[in-house]
């Protein structure tokens, strides 16, 4: 099995994905832009990312924002992933588990694999290539009005809970979100850009990655009901109907 990276942004960020392109060992061809003159939601850059000319040989595909920072071992620890679970996609952001950061804590030789509660970051996103075409035909047909505008953790978990997929998120984290500290949002129609508490720099060491099991997150209620009444009382969900479409103005 074979994995490359893919990087997407925008040219304000250039010092940022010179530090990334230099610490992966990327090229200029591993880095896709967004080249919109308004610009929108970064699902267009995902995209552009997710679906840049592979090599046959290629089997997986990992795609990240420019603002990210990665762990030791980076790649050691990306091929262990998709050994262990080559026929998933695999969320190396647990962005879904942010308000449990103080109640959960890693423990060494525990499986680092966790079920997704359907909240998708696309901050290090693994996809086995035979899913790719797919899964942007699905949502450029189920938006093809507002893909300019849709958020990507909406739409794929749109096509994930179309598909019956489950997301597989990773904890401990070995990628992490700059966040807001140089300007994030620079671009990307959000007010605001999360770290994660589980992203660890040693992140290779006493990490059971060849864990081929998928865990619970402890004590987590998994009913999308749940989810999408936590999202409607955090104020956010007005927003949005009840297919997680922005509502009409």
């Amino acid at each position: 099995m074979t994995v490359d990276i893919k990087i997407y942004g925008i040219h304000e960020r250039d010092f940022l994905i010179e530090k990334l392109k230099s610490r992966l060992d990327l090229s200029d061809n591993d880095i896709l832009y967004d080249d919109r003159e308004k610009r929108g939601s970064c699902l267009y850059t995902l995209e552009k990312a997710a679906m840049a000319p592979m090599p046959d040989d290629l089997t997986h595909r990992l795609v990240m924002p420019d603002d990210m920072i990665v762990c030791d071992d980076f790649y050691i620890v990306i091929n262990k992933i998709i050994h262990a679970h080559p026929d998933k996609i695999i969320c190396l952001f647990p962005y879904a588990y942010r308000t449990h950061e103080s109640e959960y804590t890693y423990e060494p030789n525990t499986c680092p694999y966790v079920r997704s509660n359907g909240l998708i970051a696309g901050n290090g996103l693994i996809f086995p290539v035979q899913t790719l075409e797919p899964m942007f035909n699905w949502i450029h047909e189920e938006h093809p009005d507002d893909f300019n505008d849709y958020r990507s953790e909406f739409a794929l978990r749109g096509w994930l809970r179309h598909s019956h997929i489950t997301m597989v998120n990773t904890i401990p984290a070995p990628v992490q979100h700059i966040g807001d500290d140089y300007g994030s949002y620079l671009s990307y129609l959000v007010t605001e850009n999360r770290k994660t508490g589980y992203f660890r720099q040693d992140c290779l060491t006493d990490v059971d990655w060849e864990n081929q099991n998928v865990m619970d997150f402890p004590g987590y209620d998994y009913s999308f009901k749940g989810i999408m009444r936590d999202y409607v009382l955090s104020g956010r969900g007005h927003k949005f109907d009840k297919n997680l479409r922005p509502r009409k103005r």
